[in-house]
């Protein structure tokens, strides 16, 4: 387009210029036949005939001028266009991640939770327990955020044929069958505030009071112990009891407890009947699913009371 628009200029000016040249000529041949000192004639219009060239000169470069070849730059100006500038891409020193793990590594040193269930998504590691009772609730709200009894599904996070998480670091316990967790998280349930892991006794309820929030089970075909456990909400400290079913064929071996965190406890064999709790009268109250006392506890040791 720049081309076309040059010939077009050049040939303009070749115009005017030989235009120019025309009546200059036209000038000099008329002067050519006045005699020397004749008074000049005056031109129709007022204006002397010497005028004439200068004029016609004037008019060319008004014409370039107005044209633009005189004013424009020597170098042509791109035309200006309405596409938006280009947004800048994501560079690599701001990753994304859509998966992130759902604790940190510190976080989970400090909960003691094992390092490869900390490295799991939030969306897979938090799974609601279902409740075993009309009375046993497995997720309670409280101001300090949401309290919930989670029993990640280990096979669909990666156990291996042993039914554990392969083990990451040796620093913790493991993550295997029976495993659950009572976790605090922020109220929007998208973080996790603590964790507190329980090995190998699924916890099945959670109550809540003033104080401090319990969590319990009753001892099934599978995994016969009970157990009760307290967390008590200001400082957030652990304790748990183990009450082994009396008839179990490993009634008389205590667990050992070793990296579970927490301060567990060893209780004597007894019954049945540790489907829910009620605090009362400066006691834990533990009954059966009927509802009817089956033993009653210290609310802050857990240790049984006469």
């Amino acid at each position: 387009m720049s081309v076309n628009r040059e010939s077009q200029l050049d040939a303009r000016v070749r115009t005017a210029l030989r235009d120019l040249d025309r009546r200059v000529e036209q000038h000099v041949q008329s002067d050519a036949t006045r005699t020397v000192g004749a008074p000049a004639r005056i031109a129709r219009g007022g204006a002397p005939r010497r005028l004439i060239p200068a004029l016609a000169g004037f008019a060319v470069i008004a014409m370039l001028i107005t044209i633009g070849w005189l004013a424009s730059p020597t170098e042509s100006t791109p035309p200006a266009t309405s596409t938006p500038p280009a947004t800048p891409s994501p560079t690599a020193s701001s990753p994304t991640k859509p998966n992130p793990p759902s604790q940190s590594t510190a976080d989970a040193l400090r909960d003691g939770v094992p390092a490869e269930m900390a490295q799991v998504p939030l969306a897979k590691r938090v799974q609601q327990a279902e409740p075993i009772t009309s009375a046993g609730a497995t997720r309670i709200a409280a101001t300090e955020g949401i309290w919930l009894i989670s029993r990640p599904d280990l096979y669909l996070i990666g156990a291996d044929d042993t039914g554990c998480l392969k083990r990451k670091k040796s620093s913790s316990v493991r993550a295997c069958y029976g495993y659950s967790e009572i976790l605090l998280m922020t109220k929007d349930l998208q973080q996790i505030v603590r964790a507190f892991p329980i090995p190998t006794l699924p916890a099945q309820w959670l109550v809540r009071t003033p104080d401090a929030v319990y969590c319990g089970r009753q001892g099934d075909g599978a995994i016969p112990d009970s157990m009760v456990c307290r967390i008590d909400r200001s400082t957030l400290r652990f304790t748990g009891r183990v009450f082994p079913f009396k008839d179990a064929v490993d009634a008389s071996t205590p667990k050992t407890f070793k990296r579970w965190p927490g301060a567990w406890s060893n209780n004597a064999p007894t019954g049945t009947g540790f489907d829910q709790a009620t605090l009362a009268d400066g006691t834990l109250k533990i009954s059966d699913h009927e509802g009817k006392p089956t033993i009653t506890l210290d609310p802050v040791t857990l240790k049984p009371v006469p």
